[in-house]
């Protein structure tokens, strides 16, 4: 009996003993504590195999990337032309080798776009995404003309409604207003009601339009603003003014290159007074007074090849043809201005024209920057016809002697000089200068009817005197 009692004893001293030290087994005993032991969410592939359980951003790897895709759009899917591409709002889907994925917003640094070209209109423009060695393509991007709003101000006339119009686009005239007691005299870009709007235009940015209007049954006389030089545009404005009133000055004085604008002066020279009332017709020309600072003394003006018109012109390559603004090439290291030029005058009658203004009557010397590709080849005045206002050069012979060999379809042109072609009288006003290809001499193994050197740019140079571009004939032509 005694013994037991002290097994007893022993047994009961173990058990307290477990229970005061906590012991090591909790699923002996129940709980009421929440278990808050953290879980550890696993990372991307790195090398170690483990998943990455939706992390994003800068957890992300970049590393071990077996490919990626574009999981949400950008918010930004429609562009103007001119617009820079945003991803902000876009996802990626990133997987890696060991088959985990990850999300990864667009706007994260390491990734790169190849550019979104907004320079032209597109229904369906694509960017290429790249991220840890791997490319998606983000398609669908849109790109449209920029549009701008034409408002009306109707000076207390009946209300016209808003236009929006596509960058480059015409606007469409509406119904003129109405106001009683008056009668609509047009829309004018100023609020001095001086400068009438072109209907013809092209719209590149918001306008404002203000309404005119002339007193019911007034008797009306007409005011003429004379630009009185060529190349103004327009040449003369016209401005109607009620009988006994004064005629507001134009708004904005008018600029002329290499001149001074002296002011408004009547048919006698006189400075005209323009708190005078009008009784009559009338015409204003503008005093133009020669600078004294500018395009002083020995002057060069040079004129792009690629700024020409294109229009009609086909010419000839390796094989085919090509049309139009086609004709520019775009090379550079071969010395070209703006690593332009124009090639494929491979036709015999190809003819390329510039069309020049010129402030005054004068003699100077002519120059073209040229070259030739293929090979070698010389050009005079009857198998290379350049002209001067109609007046067919002289220039002697013009020799390229150091043409790289053609290598397939690589065509390199020996570096463009500049030649001396030599003097020619410029006009007051418009000047034409041609070059026309005036030989049959083909080239073997190619489509190229004939031989024509490679035009980069004339120039013009002489003392006291201004030339431009003939704007009133369209130039210089946009072609790229």
């Amino acid at each position: 009996m005694k013994k037991n009692s002290l097994k007893i004893f022993a047994l009961l001293a173990c058990m307290f003993s477990l229970a005061s030290c906590g012991g090591n087994s909790d699923s002996a005993k129940p709980s009421n504590k929440t278990n808050n032991t953290a879980s550890v969410e696993p990372k991307p592939d790195t090398g170690s195999g483990k998943d990455t359980g939706g992390k994003t951003d800068t957890e992300v790897s970049d590393k071990n990337v077996s490919k990626i895709a574009v999981k949400t759009n950008p918010t930004k899917m429609s562009y103007k032309i001119g617009e820079t591409f945003d991803p902000a709002g876009g996802v990626l889907t990133v997987t890696y080798k060991n088959k985990s994925t990850a999300e990864l917003d667009m706007t994260d640094s390491r990734i790169t776009y190849t550019t979104l070209n907004t320079t032209v209109t597109n229904a369906n423009a694509s960017i290429k995404i790249t991220f840890g060695g791997k490319n998606a393509t983000l398609r669908n991007i849109v790109v449209t003309k920029q549009t701008f709003d034409i408002t009306f101000e109707t000076n207390e006339g009946s209300e016209v409604s808003n236009l929006t119009v596509e960058d480059g686009s015409k606007g469409e005239k509406p119904a003129d207003p109405t106001k009683s007691g008056y009668t609509f005299d047009g829309w004018y870009i100023d609020t001095q009601l001086t400068l009438a709007y072109d209907w013809n235009s092209s719209v590149t940015s918001a306008i404002t339009l203000y309404a005119k209007w002339l007193t019911e049954g007034a008797t009306t006389y007409n005011v003429t603003f004379n630009y009185n030089h060529y190349g103004a545009i327009p040449e003369t404005r016209i401005l109607k003014v009620e009988s006994g009133k004064p005629v507001s000055k134009i708004s904005v004085d008018p600029s002329r290159k290499g001149y001074d604008f002296g002011g408004w002066v009547t048919s006698t020279g006189a400075d005209y007074d323009f708190t005078t009332n009008v009784t009559g017709d009338l015409t204003l020309t503008a005093n133009w007074k020669r600078s004294t600072t500018e395009y002083v003394g020995a002057q060069t003006y040079k004129f792009e090849a690629e700024d020409i018109d294109f229009t009609e012109i086909i010419g000839a390559g390796l094989s085919g043809t090509t049309t139009e603004a086609g004709a520019i090439v775009t090379k550079p290291g071969f010395n070209a201005s703006g690593d332009k030029f124009v090639s494929y005058m491979y036709k015999r009658g190809n003819t390329l024209k510039f069309e020049v203004i010129s402030d005054v009557a004068k003699t100077v010397t002519l120059k073209a920057s040229m070259s030739q590709e293929i090979e070698n080849y010389s050009y005079n005045k009857d198998n290379y016809q350049i002209m001067a206002n109609g007046k067919i050069l002289d220039y002697g012979t013009i020799t390229f002697s150091n043409v790289p060999a053609r290598v397939g379809d690589t065509t390199d042109p020996e570096p463009f000089k500049e030649f001396t072609l030599g003097t020619v009288d410029l006009k007051v006003g418009n000047n034409e200068f041609t070059f026309m290809t005036n030989n049959s001499d083909g080239i073997n193994g190619t489509t190229m009817a004939a031989h024509a050197p490679l035009l980069d740019y004339i120039a013009l140079s002489g003392d006291d005197f201004v030339a431009e571009w003939d704007n009133v004939k369209g130039y210089p032509v946009k072609n790229y």
